[in-house]
């Protein structure tokens, strides 16, 4: 009798403090749909478009926290989009497909493009801005995007998958030959004409998927290798040379929020940040498996957005890096309900916002710890969140299943 109730002791002891904590600071967000996103744009301001297939768009007016879809007019898949400001922005995708808002996404008109070819990315530098996509098209426009013209289409090859609009007159593309290389090109009289390099990364034939260039000489390109890992390049004169960095899955999108600190997204939820304008790359926890396909930063490299497959955003607001504030999540029934005690430590506010998935429950004091009772009976799986009150100052996410 004795060993028994030991035993059922020691069972309940580790059911109520079972937990699953997944350190890091970026954390899914509900975005209400579950198709493929791949593109995003966030402002500093806090307004953000992502895009994706089968026509989605979505807006966020809270830097990335929530999200609410836009009627885009099509069902052709959206690969690209950038916003000049709260109102303006251009997204481009399947078939030559560009369209544009100047109300916030309250409607998009289509501009055409005079090319059927899928477009792929898209960049800005003021008014001026490029366009790539397959067959190795490339457009440009100086008027924001309302109207555009062709600098080159036709070619036998995969075409563009990254374009950096530096400046007015110097953008980038980045992509692949018909002859399984990387491959990029450099305009000095925005977009009208381009020089271009292939390469190879250290020896591997591959592609480009995106790229970031700090000036006329220094940037980075996002790639894949045939035999399947992923690269990252560097280059200090123009794209001449390139010094390359391996990972084990493609590379997919990359950005910086400023000029020493970036990231990049890849396959299998990874996610990278550099501190040194891309010379190395230290991996963070994403907390996903999910194929990430783009990643943007507002100006602070604080505030970012990652997105993926099937309705994936994930949201970070300080620089994907760990916070201060730990937190744990233990699980039980109590009279057949869903119940799960949070203890966190860490904190220096006087109270605490508690988040269970994505959505504010409460706001209590910070004295460690929280019982929250779901109200749930079922099969039930819960992701939870603290954050100083008021504040993007957060723990940790910690994840509890129950079974049944």
């Amino acid at each position: 009798m004795g060993s028994s109730l030991k035993a059922l002791r020691l069972a309940f002891f580790l059911v109520f403090f079972s937990c699953v904590s997944v350190f890091g600071q970026w954390f899914p967000v509900d975005s209400g749909t579950t198709n493929n996103i791949n593109g995003a744009y966030l402002l500093d301001a806090g307004t953000g478009f992502v895009v994706g297939d089968a026509g989605s768009i979505l807006k966020t007016t809270d830097a990335g926290a929530t999200w609410a879809p836009l009627a885009s007019g099509t069902t052709r898949a959206l690969h690209d989009v950038y916003l000049f400001n709260p109102n303006e922005g251009v997204a481009v995708g399947d078939g030559g497909l560009i369209l544009r808002t100047t109300d916030g996404g309250a409607a998009w008109h289509r501009v055409a493009s005079g090319v059927q070819d899928s477009l792929r990315s898209i960049s800005f530098s003021g008014a001026n801005g490029i366009c790539g996509g397959g067959s190795d098209t490339i457009l440009y426009s100086n008027d924001s995007g309302a109207s555009w013209q062709i600098s080159q289409t036709g070619f036998f090859g995969p075409g563009f998958q990254g374009a950096h609009m530096l400046s007015a007159t110097t953008g980038f593309v980045v992509g692949q030959n018909a002859i399984f290389q990387a491959l990029i090109g450099a305009s000095t009289d925005g977009g009208a004409s381009w020089a271009f390099q292939s390469f190879y990364f250290d020896s591997n034939e591959g592609g480009g998927t995106d790229a970031f260039f700090f000036d006329q000489n220094t940037g980075v390109v996002s790639g894949f290798v045939f035999d399947g890992r992923g690269a990252i390049a560097r280059t200090t004169d123009g794209g001449t040379n390139w010094s390359t960095l391996f990972f084990d899955q493609a590379i997919e999108g990359i950005d910086f929020g400023t000029a020493d600190t970036g990231f990049a997204v890849g396959l299998s939820g990874r996610i990278l940040r550099t501190n040194d304008s891309g010379v190395t790359w230290n991996e963070q926890t994403s907390g996903t498996s999910t194929n990430l396909s783009d990643v943007n930063f507002a100006g602070d490299a604080l505030t970012g957005i990652a997105v993926g497959e099937s309705g994936t955003i994930l949201r970070t607001t300080n620089g994907g890096e760990p916070s201060p504030i730990t937190l744990s999540a233990a699980k039980r029934k109590v009279g057949g309900i869903n119940t799960v005690r949070l203890t966190w430590s860490g904190a220096n506010s006087a109270n605490i916002d508690v988040y269970r998935d994505a959505v504010l429950i409460v706001t209590t004091a910070n004295d460690g710890s929280y019982i929250d009772s779901t109200g749930d009976t079922g099969r039930a799986r819960y992701t939870y969140r603290v954050c100083e009150a008021g504040t993007a100052t957060c723990s940790n996410n910690a994840r509890v299943t129950f079974p049944q």
